[in-house]
């Protein structure tokens, strides 16, 4: 990127993980132009058009049945605090249930209910009113290893006297972005899916905003996946994503393009009641949904 001076600048925010490739990709913009100059439908609110039916096609072929993933795909909006409160919304909708249990230093967004489960102290304050059903427990290694993982959160599920209202779902970042960057490993996040699915928990797990591509060096997808195979289950699933354009753009790309991996989106997993999956995608603004055939 430039600047008004001429000066050049790399550009590290990326759209918090949307432009993982690029300011205006060649690729993606030529596919953009096309699709304008074919008098593509722009803005379809929650009907449906070819376009969606392309992505969701695309989606199909290139990310979820190359990995085995029964999920149902839903846009709730074009942000991640969108994906956020959709999420809540749906935990507490399936479970009958209010309370959320979140961490300490998450980051899930500015509005009320993704507020109600950060931990920033000043982006708290910026809601103007109480922010209630969220409470906090520790992240992966907050004591520095001096207290054992969920031994205070298992203490609170067990105990009848302890005052903590049974949660609907716990809500993870599988790397916090905003209260340092903090990894949470595969076996606290296997151990937090065991607690969560002992006490008939909904588990919503989210990428971080920066991370384009792999966390930590683990495909994070994988990540979800490693994280589902500890309770064998195939139940309800969720997975945050960004950079959807590229598989509509790859659809149409040379012999051989299509079978390579897409872009590892950021991942999570929600695990729950039904036969079915969710996938909210905050990247693609119409809402949809579609539900994999069962033949």
């Amino acid at each position: 990127m430039y600047d008004e001076d001429g000066h050049e600048y790399l550009d590290f925010f990326a759209g918090a993980g949307s432009l993982n490739y690029g300011h205006n990709n060649p690729v993606l913009k030529r596919a953009l132009i096309d699709y304008l100059e074919r008098d593509g439908v722009t803005h379809g609110l929650d009907m449906s058009t070819t376009a969606k039916r392309a992505f969701l096609e695309s989606f199909q072929n290139y990310v979820l049945r190359p990995r085995d993933l029964p999920y149902k795909v839903m846009f709730p909006g074009p942000t991640g605090t969108n994906a956020v409160e959709s999420a809540l919304k749906l935990a507490r909708k399936v479970k009958g249930r209010e309370a959320i249990v979140s961490f300490t230093n998450a980051f899930h967004g500015m509005s009320l209910g993704s507020l109600a489960v950060t931990g920033n102290a000043f982006k708290r304050a910026g809601a103007g009113i109480p922010l209630v059903h969220g409470t906090p427990m520790p992240f992966d290694n907050y004591f520095d290893g001096k207290v054992e993982d969920f031994l205070w959160f298992e203490r609170l599920l067990e105990d009848q006297g302890s005052g903590l209202n049974k949660p609907a779902a716990v809500i993870v970042e599988t790397v916090q972005g905003e209260g340092g960057i903090n990894v949470a490993s595969i076996p606290w996040l296997q151990r937090l899916r065991e607690v969560t699915a002992a006490c008939g928990i909904l588990l919503a797990g989210l990428p971080p905003l920066p991370v384009v591509g792999d966390v930590a060096g683990v495909p994070a997808l994988n990540v979800a996946r490693r994280v589902r195979e500890c309770v064998p289950d195939r139940r309800r699933a969720a997975v945050l994503l960004d950079g959807a354009l590229d598989l509509v753009a790859r659809r149409r790309g040379a012999p051989g393009e299509a079978r390579r991996e897409p872009h590892r989106f950021a991942g999570l997993l929600w695990s729950g009641a039904d036969a079915h999956g969710y996938l909210l995608n905050p990247a693609v603004n119409p809402l949809t949904s579609w539900r994999r055939p069962t033949t």
